[in-house]
């Protein structure tokens, strides 16, 4: 049966689609592999809520092994950048974080730590502030958060002290020359201070008859800072606090005397690393202007005959106990390494915060050792920058 032009006509057409289809479909396939999408941060620089066109922004990736500087660019006439990050950011122990910072007027700004791939969907921000100078005896700024962490040693006790200080203002705290910009009193029974951590360089704060005293610079927020040193005993440690101080806590290193600590009662014991607890006093708001601690008398030995009854009668009471019930009792919540039941809601922000700030002071600690080799320490350091991050720009 003979085909008329007509339908020649649309076979050979549709012959010539399918080939160029096909051809367009094999060629699609490894030029979509060669252009595959890398993530994007884009963010935005402001100074006191004013954009800074021009403003020198730089990216830092942070990971398990190393940290640093990987990238520079400048923000556009609108205050605006643009970084192609190597990677997708992930927060286990393989992935990388990443964060931004800007310098201005000498003093380095940056912005929130970027740990996820859902934060890459919003714009990142970097706030940049003016400077003001302080008062020759530094300014009167409160306190939002004071941790005391008390590990024994072989020299008494190491005390690291950690201030969260709460700067509402609208511009950058610096000193004036020969001034500070702030100051706290320490414990009277403090020895061998060692100021560094937190948000303050160790050449920009340092101790005087029992004052801390800082001269670095302070932006708004909240800022951290750090001292470490020892004392003989906790018993009679007597800790002044700032009026205002929003929270206050005291963590002590198992195994511990009895203690007892005025104005902080006993809480959850704490578990920093698998292993290591500590037993926890805390206040929000502390009622008292200082933390004075006892250690409790020892108590008294039982006789052994005595424990041996006593431990025979909770026996045949916990027998009857169970045969009362016809089974066996529930199983108790498992707990987690903070002490709240497995499953729990997950800590408040507030909460979230405040391990962020002990796990900064717990850092800090392991960085003092000089036996680290460099690539734990850089580990260390870029961990640390992270949370520091993290903590700054309030994500």
């Amino acid at each position: 049966m003979s085909r008329g032009p007509r339908l020649t006509a649309l076979l050979a057409g549709a012959l010539l689609a399918g080939v160029v289809l096909a051809g367009v479909a094999l060629a699609a396939g490894p030029l979509a592999g060669q252009q595959e999408a890398r993530p994007e941060l884009r963010g935005e620089v402001t100074r006191g809520g004013e954009i800074m066109p021009g403003a020198e922004i730089v990216l830092h990736r942070v990971s398990a092994t190393q940290a640093g500087e990987i990238d520079t660019v400048q923000a556009d006439a609108a205050g605006r950048f643009l970084f192609s990050l190597p990677s997708v950011p992930r927060e286990d122990q393989e992935g990388d974080v990443y964060f931004a910072s800007i310098r201005h007027d000498g003093i380095l700004y940056f912005g929130r730590a970027v740990s996820r791939a859902v934060q890459l969907d919003s714009v990142y921000a970097i706030r940049a502030y003016d400077t003001l100078v302080a008062p020759p005896a530094g300014t009167a700024l409160p306190v939002g958060v004071r941790y005391l962490i008390a590990e024994d040693g072989a020299e008494g006790w190491q005390i690291t002290d950690l201030f969260e200080i709460a700067h509402e203002g609208d511009r950058t705290w610096v000193a004036a020359p020969g001034g500070i910009t702030w100051s706290h009193p320490l414990p009277a029974a403090a020895r061998d201070p060692q100021v560094g951590g937190g948000d303050v360089s160790r050449d920009a704060a340092v101790v005087e008859d029992g004052v801390l005293l800082l001269s670095g610079p302070i932006s708004p927020g909240a800022r951290q800072f750090i001292l470490r040193y020892r004392v003989d005993s906790l018993d009679g440690l007597d800790v002044p606090l700032a009026p205002g101080t929003r929270v206050a806590e005291l963590l002590v290193r198992e195994p511990a005397p009895d203690l007892e600590v005025e104005g902080l009662p006993g809480v959850e014991t704490v578990e920093m690393q698998p292993g290591v607890t500590f037993r926890r006093y805390a206040a929000e708001p502390p009622q008292v202007d200082r933390i004075r601690v006892t250690v409790g008398e020892p108590p008294a030995q039982i006789p052994m005959e005595w424990l041996t009854v006593g431990l025979g009668l909770l026996l045949a009471i916990a027998g009857l106990y169970a045969v009362g019930r016809g089974g066996g009792a529930g199983t108790p919540a498992p707990v987690s390494a903070y002490g709240a039941p497995a499953g729990a809601a997950p800590l408040d922000p507030v909460d979230a915060r405040n391990r962020i700030l002990l796990e900064i002071a717990r850092i800090d600690q392991r960085l003092d050792d000089e036996g680290l080799d460099a690539q734990e320490r850089a580990r260390l350091e870029g961990e640390r920058a992270a949370k520091v991050a993290h903590l700054s720009g309030g994500a």
